[in-house]
């Protein structure tokens, strides 16, 4: 059920969760657009269970991506400076050109 083979069993268990809490909202949002009268009360509620399946689309997907930045290591950058030289001949010289 809901890619249960996929992950590991925190992600499984999340999964399920997500999935039948935006199914349970889309099913709510469907049942008060069809058989709600039009009043303000359904107004407000469809529009919270919207907004809700928002975050929760929102909060899985940062979830994932947080949880994934936690588990590879970190990289240190290792800065190092050199001195660069130029040429050992001046540049007139190079050219041709006397000094």
């Amino acid at each position: 059920m809901f890619f249960d083979k996929l992950g590991s069993d925190d992600w499984r268990i999340r999964r399920r969760i997500i999935v039948l809490l935006l199914i349970w909202c889309v099913a709510m949002v469907t049942y008060i657009a069809i058989f709600g009268p039009p009043d303000q009360l359904r107004e407000a509620i469809a529009t919270a269970l919207i907004i809700l399946i928002g975050s929760i689309v929102g909060s899985y997907v940062f979830g994932v991506i947080w949880d994934d930045k936690s588990k590879t290591p970190s990289t240190k950058t290792k800065i190092t400076s050199e001195v660069i030289t130029g040429p050992e001949t001046p540049v007139a010289e190079q050219e041709g050109r006397p000094e």
